[in-house]
């Protein structure tokens, strides 16, 4: 595992499988996994999902989550978690952006070539 600000990584998983999971399934892992994580996580509402565009057909699928944030009520924190087509969590990022980001076609544009 490594970290960077607003990064975590987890290392040495290979993401690729045989029976992919589907969009619903990559919400259901994401959301446990910040439950797991997160010691205030039933603050973060889910906001949008979307498969990561791949020639290959390999691209698992980013699930983004936001909660508001105290200090500036314009913003909100942001979590996008990278869950692989196998169901592990690859990676997540956490960034401050402004709440009147439009999150469903941030993630629907992860989609396109």
């Amino acid at each position: 595992m490594t970290t960077s600000p607003g990064n975590l990584t987890i290392d040495g998983m290979d993401g690729k499988s045989n029976n992919p999971i589907g969009k619903e399934v990559a919400k259901v892992k994401a959301a446990q996994f910040i439950q797991q994580v997160i010691e205030d996580s039933e603050k973060y509402k889910f906001v949008a999902l979307g498969t990561l565009y791949s020639e290959a057909n390999d691209s698992g699928t980013a699930v983004g989550f936001t909660t508001p944030l105290p200090e500036d009520e314009r913003y909100v924190k942001h979590l996008k978690v990278y869950v692989a087509q196998n169901g592990k969590i690859l990676w997540v990022k956490a960034r401050v952006e402004e709440k009147s980001v439009d999150f469903e076609q941030h993630y629907k544009d992860l989609e396109q070539p």
